[in-house]
């Protein structure tokens, strides 16, 4: 209730812009989805510019017409949830909107699009888009996009299931491969059957595979969130 008579006080000042430092930040789960939604609201409706300070990726997305990424005082990316989704200018961005997997190696330009060496010797053939660099870069893909085969086939990686985490409709399994760990995110319908110390084959679709630039600080450096 107090975070509601703080956001009405801010609105009854008539300002047309308003700064909201983290306002949902102290409240339960509920609560929290319930009022995003409303704040959302009430700006269409009185035509508010809202800035909204928030830590909260999954807020950040459902709230906002348009996302500005800061790390360290400087702007990182700035565009629609969409834009900085799918279309992430940085592994920092792809990494710190929803979780992804990375790998350090080398592109090399062919017919069907981008063939990525990894170091670990993992090969993905068929990247698109329209990456400059060739040579050494970092190529990421997100947990959602990973998928999970009983057997081996193209552009896949032999693990073995070492956690699973259950987030209701969702399900986080974290697989040990020879390079390294790797998290996918998937239904629990299609967790169904893959318990811990179960034998996987991790598909990596080239389609959802983006690459980067190395960072000059380096990739571990890269993803650390501050």
């Amino acid at each position: 209730m107090s975070q509601r008579c703080a956001l009405a006080r801010a609105l009854a000042a008539d300002a047309q812009i308003l700064l909201l430092d983290e306002p949902l930040r102290a409240l339960v789960a509920r609560l929290r989805i319930e009022l995003r939604h409303e704040i959302k609201l009430l700006a269409k409706e009185l035509g508010l510019t809202v800035l909204h300070v928030t830590h909260d990726q999954e807020e950040a997305m459902a709230i906002s017409d348009r996302i500005v990424v800061l790390r360290k005082g400087r702007l990182v990316q700035a565009g629609s949830p969409k834009d900085i989704y799918e279309s992430p200018a940085t592994p920092f961005v792809m990494q710190f909107v929803g979780e992804a997997n990375f790998f350090e190696g080398k592109v090399e330009s062919e017919d069907a699009g981008y063939e990525f060496e990894a170091d670990c010797d993992l090969e993905i053939d068929g990247i698109q888009g329209d990456f400059q660099e060739l040579g050494r870069c970092v190529a990421g893909i997100k947990a959602e996009r990973v998928a999970v085969n009983d057997q081996k086939a193209e552009n896949t990686i032999e693990g073995k299931v070492v956690r699973r985490l259950f987030l209701g409709k969702y399900v986080m399994m974290e697989v040990e491969t020879a390079y390294g760990l790797l998290r996918c995110k998937m239904t629990a319908g299609e967790a169904t059957g893959r318990g811990e110390g179960k034998a996987v084959w991790i598909h990596l679709p080239p389609a959802h595979v983006k690459l980067f630039k190395v960072p000059p600080i380096g990739l571990a450096a890269e993803l650390e969130v501050d």
